[in-house]
């Protein structure tokens, strides 16, 4: 330090006049330029050394040295760093600890990382609590230039849709096609993440134009919790309960629908088949949203050493929407995007080949019982029983395993034999397009009649299907009458559709395999407890019920029960909010209940709405009670039915016609 070779001004202490001296090497006199003296100032030209410090005061990575001036005498305070102010009257912090932080953050580690880092060096280090006020300064000023330099390429992008003239279906604002994704941080159990950062990024630009973040955990809230205090007034960056695979869905509405308030629509959407993401931009999002996804390559030219970058966009049909080439065609049409289209056709990218982690593991080599618990030596014809096992006994382990509620290979097997299926009285859909007359209609319009008038049935024998499939998932008969028709279940699905969409389609259809999902499966183990607190709560005992059809013959119902004469029952068992009260599970926003006064209502928007009115009109009954059942709570709502709504019975077998059957003779079934 002694051999400091620049100036710093102090401020002596205690004086009337301001004076300063000069911090100058030792071996050389500095005198100052007379621009930088007045009247009012003193100069003692000589060094200021280190051998005269008397103090030093650290924070972080800056420090005040306490110097005694060998000519006056006086102590000076020496700062080792600029200072700002943390906003315009905040307190002031050392530019070094900041930068620190900075550095710190753009590199992606922490105060521990930097300190092994400075203490490496023989620099001093930084505590938490400094560290973490320096983070919260330069957090506020990453965002403010985030959202800035988000904001300058949403312009360029919107300049390039009026260019283009690519107008959205709302007050012809510009129309952005975007691509999305979301990342996730390691901490966490598994894929239970608590902090994902989503953004979406501009086609053209390949700049980043929105974002947001989810958090699902907060020290300060999770503490008070545990020690039953109310927490203090803090900073809460909490946003988001439920699964963290649901942030990435819930963080892209939310930049789709932001989007409207800069004047423009996110109206294209390139990204990955996340098959829920997908469905909930496509169904929650104020404007129609097309999704496509991406080819992209490099072709050598044929008469030049030169590669051209090709990008190729797809809609979900697989047809092309629009290309990309830097060769001097690119704008228009070029071969080279012919040659990645064919390529594609031929190669399979990484990305289509199954994971590796997601490979079965081999089976291992299982003893039998025998094995694992040998005959005694010398014993012939041993048997562990005291007896043979009866047909009580087995009776009696049959009834125990049944009692338990969910499924067991022991339980399978004890199991009496099932009855020969009782022919249905109606013709399933897989009979009427394999019958003569459907093969032998010459058009797809009379197809569609011979359908119409084959698939009617009559109010007879509506009630003989219902009383014959009673059971529905262990019930043949069920699966059988069901299959290819539309189901209440998907009824909200439908009519809450913008557009229709091939993973529209496979959902009602049947393709997607739901009987491994937790949820699907909490649901189905746990009917059993919901109905029992129904019986609890009202006294009312329900009856097994079957498939309910339409006259049409294309919808069906199943609700979960029948209540007396003009009531049916539906039971849902939330597996997000399986370990939360009722009045809990409303204070989020993606649960379907609402409470009014300590009352609670079906949300009249949800996809459950639409499942209870068309039980209510496909059975002819006037009341749903609608049952939702948790491991703290359940409560029963009696649902009237709604006149107002027969009209879409009307539209959804219209969809059943004109949409969903074509993919059924397509072979979708």
């Amino acid at each position: 330090m002694e051999e400091l070779r620049f100036v710093i001004q102090i401020r002596l202490i205690n004086q009337s006049e301001p004076v300063y001296c000069f911090i100058l090497p030792p071996v050389k006199l500095i005198k100052p330029n007379e621009s930088e003296m007045t009247n009012k100032q003193i100069w003692f030209p000589g060094p200021l050394s280190l051998d005269n410090m008397v103090g030093e005061t650290r924070s972080g990575l800056s420090s005040v040295f306490n110097i005694q001036c060998s000519k006056c005498g006086k102590i000076n305070n020496v700062h080792t760093s600029n200072h700002h102010r943390t906003g315009s009257r905040g307190p002031k912090a050392s530019d070094i600890n900041s930068r620190a932080v900075l550095g710190s953050l753009h590199i992606g580690v922490g105060q521990t990382q930097l300190n092994n880092f400075l203490a490496t060096l023989n620099i001093p280090t930084m505590n938490s609590q400094l560290f973490k006020m320096r983070e919260r300064e330069i957090g506020n000023s990453i965002e403010k230039v985030a959202k800035g330099s988000c904001d300058v390429y949403l312009e360029q992008e919107k300049e390039n849709a009026e260019k283009s003239n690519n107008q959205g279906e709302v007050d012809s604002m510009p129309a952005i096609a975007v691509s999305y994704d979301m990342g996730w941080t390691k901490r966490g159990k598994g894929h239970n993440s608590h902090t994902g950062h989503g953004a979406s990024m501009g086609l053209k630009t390949g700049k980043v134009l929105s974002y947001a973040t989810r958090c699902k955990a907060c020290r300060v809230c999770e503490s008070s919790k545990k020690s039953g205090k109310v927490a203090k007034t803090h900073d809460c960056r909490k946003n988001h309960v439920g699964s963290s695979k649901s942030m990435e869905s819930d963080v892209a509405v939310e930049l789709w629908t932001n989007a409207l308030n800069s004047g423009t629509q996110f109206s294209t959407y390139v990204g990955d088949d996340d098959s829920t993401t997908i469905a909930d931009i496509l169904n929650k999002v104020p404007y129609k949203v097309e999704k496509w996804g991406v080819i992209k390559g490099e072709v050598q030219a044929s008469m030049k050493n030169k590669d051209y970058k090709v990008t190729i966009y797809l809609d979900e049909n697989l047809e092309i929407k629009n290309t990309e080439c830097e060769c001097p065609r690119g704008e228009f049409k070029c071969s080279h995007a012919a040659a990645i289209f064919i390529y594609g056709i031929h190669n399979l990218s990484r990305t289509d080949l199954e994971c590796q982690w997601k490979r079965k593991r081999k089976a291992e080599s299982v003893q039998s019982a025998s094995q694992m618990f040998p005959a005694p030596p010398k014993k012939k014809d041993y048997s562990p029983l005291a007896r043979d096992p009866s047909r009580e006994d087995r009776m009696w382990l049959y009834s125990e395993l049944k009692r338990y509620g969910k499924f067991t290979g022991t339980c399978w097997i004890l199991s009496p034999e099932p009855q020969p299926a009782t022919p249905l009285p109606i013709k399933t859909i897989e009979d009427i397009i394999y019958s003569e007359g459907f093969l032998m209609a010459s058009t797809k319009e009379k197809q569609l009649e011979y359908l119409i008038e084959n698939a009617k049935v009559e109010e007879r024998t509506i009630n003989v299907v219902s009383t014959l499939t009673a059971g529905q998932r262990n019930s043949p008969a069920w699966h059988q009458a069901r299959r290819g028709r539309l189901t209440a279940s998907n009824f909200g699905s439908v009519l809450q559709a913008k557009r229709v969409t091939p993973s529209l389609i496979k959902r009602l259809l049947g393709e997607y395999n739901l009987s491994g999902v937790k949820a699907i499966a909490w649901g189905q183990d746990n009917e059993t407890e919901a109905l029992k607190s129904f019986t609890n709560i009202t006294n009312f005992t329900p009856v097994q019920t079957g498939l309910w059809l339409h006259e049409s013959g294309v919808l069906g119902a199943s609700p979960d029960g029948l209540v007396g004469d003009d009531s049916v029952i539906e039971c849902k068992c939330p597996y997000t909010h399986r370990n939360a009260t009722i009045k809990e599970a409303c204070g989020h926003k993606d649960f379907y209940l609402e409470e009014k006064e300590g009352n609670y209502t079906l949300s009249t928007t949800h996809v459950y709405w639409h499942q209870c009115q068309g039980q209510m009109f496909l059975t002819k009954r006037k009341f749903c009670y609608f049952v939702v059942w948790t491991t703290k709570d359940s409560v029963v709502i009696k649902i009237e039915r709604d006149e107002s709504w027969e009209h879409n019975i009307t539209i959804l077998s219209d969809f059943y016609f004109h949409q969903l059957f074509p993919k059924i003779t397509e072979g979708e079934l």
